[in-house]
């Protein structure tokens, strides 16, 4: 079986919630790279009331 995507780390994030259209913040930290693995952050948004994704992302750290 190939793994294409494997968790090394999961962190919940919290709720954002907002009475306005200015965007949040998120600050995110993640563990050290090793040799063969690249660090990616992968983020979904979700609606907490019905489940229903919002917006999902997928990101390269640097170095």
């Amino acid at each position: 079986m190939k793994h294409d995507f494997v968790v090394r780390q999961y962190t919940q994030a919290g709720e954002y919630r907002s009475t306005d259209a200015t965007p949040k913040k998120l600050g995110l930290r993640s563990i050290a790279a090793t040799p063969g693995h690249e660090r990616q952050v992968n983020l979904v948004v979700f609606d907490p009331q019905g489940g229903r994704t919002l917006q999902a992302l997928s990101l390269q750290c640097a170095g």
